[in-house]
Order: structure tokens, then sequence, then C-alpha cells
């Protein structure tokens, strides 16, 4: 008998400790896979789980379940919870997470774990951006006795909590205490949080000073190479070029990754723009053109070309090119949207340029450019070189005897030429490229000095061959029909806007904005155009004393519109509002939205108020004329810009924007009745054969 007690007694032992195996097995096994899941997260640069991470995050969560069901009782239940909650944290399930969590803050209110629950509960807290909860709940855990590891892992999630909010010197500081604690798990984390919080604060020197100390800790290979780049960055940032670009050419050399060579390229690309090299920078975005064509890298390449010509060459034909190429390179390119609204920009300016000086020269409608018009211009270089230093020293002399001599399209170009290098400083020091080089027509044509009829003999094809390609480009641009010649002040407005606020120029809007006023002064727009100077002066060049004497002009010579009244209340004064103020300043909004903040849709809405609430006043038809236009040009609405148009004919039959629509609403209505009658021609067969049909049943016996 005793011995078959003491048998027992050893199988009941026997069989708790394979109980007590099988659920620390378990245990074990949850814990194998998630260790597995964070070392594979830790390791990847992003700290990002990966596909493999999620997948063993997956698998602890199971181990840790079957856990907690099989066995509710072991003593590894807190630490399953634990676990459970980190790992649906990973998985970005963080209302799961919180769930395992508060069960073991809640049932297992005396586990050592607490505090780890808690922090982790903050960490969930702080993925579903509710920073204040997170951050009082770190506060909480750090007055408590905890174990170093544990706080720096709570300073450096405050940090993560400061760095969401925007308080970056917070953040730094948060940091800057997790590497106190001495650690030194997150210390390379912790240093890069700090350089690059210094980098969004724009101390780039202690960003870079940081960066740095990344590099000496012998990261990982990606957060190495992170930071190797970002240091360089650093230098670009502190105008350090030469050093910058020296850097990353060491990054270029043995790198295989064609994005990181490809940014990499452009790093250095922009390095070299800013320190003057525009040649250099074009031949890299050209390399990577030529490298990896049809891509995304490409086309980012090409929108990169037309900006240095844009910004640095001011050569806005070549940066149209460029823009235009983004999207036939890639379509669904991310710079495709942003190339196509320079380009248009572009030939906006081109298209008021021209317009404006039509305009000047008295003519109306729209501006057509033929290829006709270049065979028509018979200029002959024998006739003006026999001529040309019998001339006084006037440009508008020069430019007469070349338009008398039948080549006025010839004498446009060459003033064109003249112009844009007077524009860019760049006719005394010849700058220019060779293949737009003609010195020797623009100097006797700006400064009278005659050049040898052989000079002249070589750029003449040349300005004839560019001259063609302008008027072709011309012909092509559909911006021309925007605008009615006639319309010269209105014209002058936008353009002056577009040198001020898009291509930053406020000299030549200067120029724009005082033709208005001396050509002018009774324009609606002159008030606008007399204020924008004085934003001019005041903002711009910050010339407090001629912005003050402007202020005190606008007031004298405009005093009952918005802009008066914004200078008032800008010097002080009392305002005073008018009805036609009111219109003005809608109409003026109107505008500011459909070619500043191009929102076609804010735009109609601020006409439409115009055509609802003063429909007689001198506002309306141009009103009516735009909202047709959006509909027709920038929003696809045929039908709804036929609307428009055949009120505008209705209501303002004797204004030029009737006119200029007549033609088109007569189109539409004529197209309208063919189809009509196309209709009616096939109902009428159709009944024909359905009564033929009947006739023939009725028939049969």
């Amino acid at each position: 008998m005793k011995r078959e007690f003491f048998q027992q007694i050893i199988l009941i032992l026997f069989l708790f400790m394979l109980l007590g195996c099988a659920y620390f097995n378990t245990f074990y096994n949850a814990k194998r896979y998630y260790t597995m899941a964070y070392n594979d997260t830790m390791n990847n640069a992003t700290k990002k789980p990966t596909a493999q991470a999620l997948q063993n995050y997956q698998l602890a969560i199971d181990k840790g379940l079957k856990l907690i069901e099989l066995y509710p009782d072991s003593k590894w239940v807190d630490d399953a919870l634990l676990l459970l909650g980190k790992s649906y944290y990973y998985r970005e399930e963080y209302f799961q997470s919180r769930n395992f969590l508060l069960e073991l803050m809640t049932h297992h209110s005396q586990s050592e774990l607490i505090s780890d629950a808690e922090f982790w509960m903050a960490k969930t807290d702080l993925a579903l951006n509710n920073y204040s909860a997170a951050e009082e709940r770190f506060h909480h855990i750090l007055e408590k006795e905890i174990p170093d590891k544990l706080r720096e892992e709570l300073y450096y999630s405050l940090g993560n909590v400061f760095e969401e909010r925007g308080d970056f010197k917070n953040a730094v500081n948060a940091y800057q205490m997790s590497l106190d604690v001495g650690m030194e798990v997150l210390k390379t984390e912790a240093l890069f949080a700090i350089a690059m919080n210094y980098d969004t604060m724009g101390i780039y020197d202690r960003a870079a000073e940081f960066f740095q100390r990344v590099i000496d800790t012998d990261p990982i290979p990606e957060t190495l190479y992170q930071a190797r780049f970002k240091y360089a960055e650093m230098m670009k940032k502190l105008k350090h070029y030469d050093e910058a670009i020296a850097l990353f050419e060491v990054l270029l050399g043995g790198e295989t990754n064609t994005s990181k060579i490809v940014r990499l390229n452009f790093e250095i690309a922009e390095c070299l723009a800013l320190l003057g090299d525009i040649d250099g920078a074009i031949t890299v975005y050209q390399d990577v053109i030529q490298k990896w064509k049809r891509t995304a890298y490409s086309a980012r390449a090409y929108y990169a070309l037309g900006r240095l010509y844009e910004q640095h060459r001011e050569d806005y034909d070549r940066a149209l090119d460029n823009y235009n190429q983004v999207k036939l390179e890639l379509p669904r390119s991310a710079y495709a949207d942003s190339a196509a609204v320079l380009g248009r920009d572009i030939q906006r300016l081109q298209a008021l340029q021209q317009v404006v000086e039509a305009g000047i020269m008295g003519e109306k409608g729209e501006l057509i450019l033929t290829r006709e018009e270049i065979e028509e211009d018979s200029l002959q270089l024998g006739q003006v070189y026999t001529k040309m230093d019998t001339l006084s020293d006037s440009r508008d002399a020069r430019y007469q005897l070349m338009v008398e001599l039948g080549g006025k399209l010839f004498a446009d170009s060459v003033k064109y030429e003249y112009e844009e290098l007077e524009r860019r400083g760049q006719y005394l020091n010849h700058t220019m490229a060779a293949d737009q080089q003609t010195v020797n027509w623009c100097a006797w044509f700006g400064e009278g000095i005659v050049p040898s009829y052989s000079a002249l003999e070589f750029e003449f094809p040349k300005l004839r061959d560019r001259m063609e390609d302008y008027v072709q480009r011309m012909a092509e641009n559909p911006e021309l029909k925007s605008f009615l010649v006639e319309e010269t002040d209105k014209n002058l407005f936008l353009l002056g806007e577009l040198y001020l606020f898009r291509f930053s120029k406020p000299d030549m809007a200067i120029d724009q904005y005082h033709l208005i006023l001396n050509q002018f002064p009774e324009s609606a727009y002159a008030p606008q155009a007399l204020y924008n100077l004085c934003f001019i002066m005041n903002d711009v060049y910050l010339d407090t004393a001629k912005a003050d004497s402007c202020f005190r002009e606008l007031i004298e010579r405009y005093p009952e519109t918005t802009f008066a009244n914004i200078v008032r209340a800008h010097l002080g004064f009392e305002s005073i509002v008018t009805r036609e103020d009111s219109i003005q300043h809608i109409f003026t909004l109107a505008e500011n939205s459909l070619l500043i903040e191009n929102n076609p849709q804010k735009a109609i809405k601020q006409y439409g108020m115009i055509l609802e609430r003063f429909p007689n006043s001198v506002y309306a038809p141009q009103a009516a004329y735009t909202m047709g236009w959006i509909y027709e040009n920038q929003l696809d609405s045929l039908n709804r810009a036929y609307v428009f148009y055949s009120d505008l004919l209705k209501n303002y039959p004797e204004t030029p924007y009737a006119q200029q629509v007549k033609e088109k609403v007569r189109a539409v209505e004529m197209e309208n009745q063919r189809q009509t009658e196309a209709i009616e021609s096939k109902n009428e067969s159709t009944e024909v054969i359905e009564e033929t049909i009947q006739s023939q049943q009725l028939e049969v016996p």
C-alpha cells in the first residue's frame, strides 16, 4: 500500500511538472517570436516592422492567447498580457493593445509589470495622438522607482510626445535626459532624434554635431548612411557647398541602390547651382535623364532643369520646354501637376507681354500670330546695312528702319533679344550661351554701334530661326485666347501681378503699374495698381518714406475705394465705404482667387455674387464673361459656359465681352439645331417603319 501511495504521489508531481513545463514552454515560444520580431523591427532603419516581423508578432500573439486560455491561473499570465499589448502595439492595432494592457493593470494590480503596462498604455496614447494623456502617464511613471532601462525609454518616448506637438526644444531636452540615464540602449536613436530636431529648428551647426555623434556610435549600415547623408545636408544648409558636394560624392562612390544614387545626384546638382555653377548642375540633371529614361527620376530631372532655366537663366522658353517634358516623360510623376502650372504661368506671361504690346499699339480683339507673317517679313540685310550709320542715336529710329524695310517681326525679334540681354544684365559681359547670342544686332539696335557686315550676316539666319521659333510658340500658346487686346489696363495689371507674385520681379511689376497710372488713370485697375506699388515700397523694398508718399497719393487720387480704406486703417485714419467700393472689392477678390490662388470654383462664387447683387454695375458683363471662360477653359464644362455666354449676349449685348462670345454661342446653337433635326428625322423614320410593320401585320390572313 505504501508503495502504491508513493507511486501516486510521484505521478501527481510528475503531472504538475509536465503542466508547469507546458505553460512555461508556451510562454517561452511566445516570447521567442516576439524577440525575433522586435529585433527585426529595430534593425530596420525606419523602425517599422517588416513583413516577417509582423508575422512573428502575430505568432507571439497566438501563443500568448493560448497560454491565457489554457492556463489562466499560471504565474506567466501577467507576462503574457504585457507581451500581447506590446505585440499588438507594433502591429499598429492600438485598441487591441490597450485592452490587454488594461486587463493587466486592472486584474493584476500587484504585478511587478504595472509600470511597464502604464508605459505601453502611454505609447498607445501617443500613437492615437492623445498627447496630453501620454505626457501625463509618462510623468506619472517617472515619479516612481523604476529600472534605468525603463527610465531611458520613458524620457525617449516623452521626447516623441514633444516632437509630435511641435515643441522641438523640449523634445531635445527629453532626448538628452534619455541619454543622461546612461544605459545607452537607445543612445543612437536619441542622438539621431536630437539632430533631427535641431535641423527642424534651423540650428544646423548643432544638428551637424549630433549627426556626427551618431556616426561615431558605429550604428547599423542604414542608420550610418542616413546620418552621413544628413551631415552632408547640414553642410549644404550651412552654405558649405564644396564640403557638402565632397561628402555626397563619397556616399555616391560606393552606392548601388538606384534611388539613393539619384537622390545623391540631385543633392550634388543643387549644391552646384547654389555655388553658381549652373552648367555643372544642368550636366548632372541631363546625366540622370540619359541613364534613367521614362522614369520618375528623369521626370523630376526635367522639372529641376525647368526651375534652373527659369530662376537662374531667366530663359523662359527652355524652362517651358522642360516643364512640358515632365508629363511626357512620366504622366503620373509627382512633379507633373506642378510643372504644368509653372509652364502655364510662363505661357501666360508671354501671352500678356504680347497682348500688352499690341494693345498699346492700338490693336483689338484676340491676338493671333501665324507662320505666314514670317514669310511676309521680307527684310533684306543689305538694305539695312547701307543705312545703319545714318541714323541718330535713337532706338525708335533704328526699330522703325527695320519696319519700313519690311521686317517688323525681325525688328521685334531684335528688340526682344536686346531687352532680354539688358534685363539679365548680360549685354555688356556677353555671358549668354553661344547658341543664343545675337550681340552684334543688339549692339546696333541698343547702342548704335555698327558692326561688320560679316558679323551681322553670321547672326542674321540665327535671329530669323529664333523669330520663327518664337512665332510658332506664340501661335501654339493657348493663353493668348484668354485676353482681349483692347483691355490694355487689365492686361497690364495681370502682367504686373505675375511679375510681382509669381516671378519675383518687383521692378518689372512697377513698370506695369506705372503704365496703368499714367495711361489709364481712370481704370478700375488703377487703385489696386497704386496699392500694389505701396506694397512693393513698404514690404519688398522696405522704403518707408516712399511707401508713406505712395499711401497718401492713393488716398488723394482714389479716396472712395477699398484700397484707400486699407491705407487709412494702416495710417490710423477713419475708413470710407461706398457701393462701388464693395463691388470692386468683390471683383478683386474673384480675380485673386482665379489668378493667384488658382481656385476657379471660388472665383465663380465671387463673380456670381456680382451678377446676383450688382447686375447693373460695370463689372457685371466682365464677371459673366469670366465665369463662362472658366467653365470653358478650366472646368471643361462647355454646357455651363454656353449658359453664361448666352446670358451675356442677352443681358449685355453691346459690350465687347458679348461681341467676343457671339460666334461661340452661334456655333453651339447651330450644332444643337443640327442635332435636333437629326433626332427628329430619325424619329420620323422610326414612325414610318412602325407603320409599315403594322400594316403588314394587318394584311396577314
